[in-house]
């Protein structure tokens, strides 16, 4: 396992802080949080911002995957505010479960599986499409500016 001290303590302090003030600030069922850990995990990853375990994603709509994007994509949002574009660090990134990873899957699952993308179309489909892809994105990139410019930078 991989030691934290100094500045990278700072910077995953940062980071899931963003996660935690975003959560707390989008009110509804995102809104709850269990705990905050700053740490090495056997996974790899330095921290983490666990919420309260009765979230049905059944019962969530297109607003409310939309917030649950900027909530995990305000880690990076964070760190982009604190040390700029250019100072953000790859924490993001780097696994399966990373807060790139999960965004982009959540994302192509609204545009293939559940109808909720920006088109809206009304089909179910296993392999996304290019077409796809490039919305998921666009999901991705709203979210992030919305993060940032809705919670981040007006607070």
């Amino acid at each position: 396992m991989r030691l934290i001290s100094g500045d990278g303590l700072r910077r995953v302090a940062i980071h899931e802080a963003g996660h935690a003030f975003v959560r707390l600030k989008s009110g509804d069922v995102l809104s709850r949080i269990g705990y905050i850990f700053i740490g090495p995990r056997a996974d790899g990853s330095l921290g983490f911002v666990a919420r309260q375990p009765d979230l049905d994603s059944s019962t969530l709509g297109r607003v409310d995957y939309m917030k649950l994007l900027e909530v995990i994509l305000a880690g990076r949002a964070a760190e982009e505010m604190f040390f700029s574009a250019a100072g953000v660090g790859a924490g993001a990134g780097g696994s399966e479960s990373s807060d790139l990873a999960k965004p982009t899957e959540i994302a192509l699952d609204m545009v293939c599986h559940m109808g909720l993308g920006r088109s809206s179309r009304l089909i179910w489909h296993r392999t996304p499409t290019e077409k796809d892809r490039i919305e998921a994105e666009e999901l991705i990139a709203e979210s992030y500016a919305s993060c940032k410019g809705t919670y981040l930078e007006t607070s």
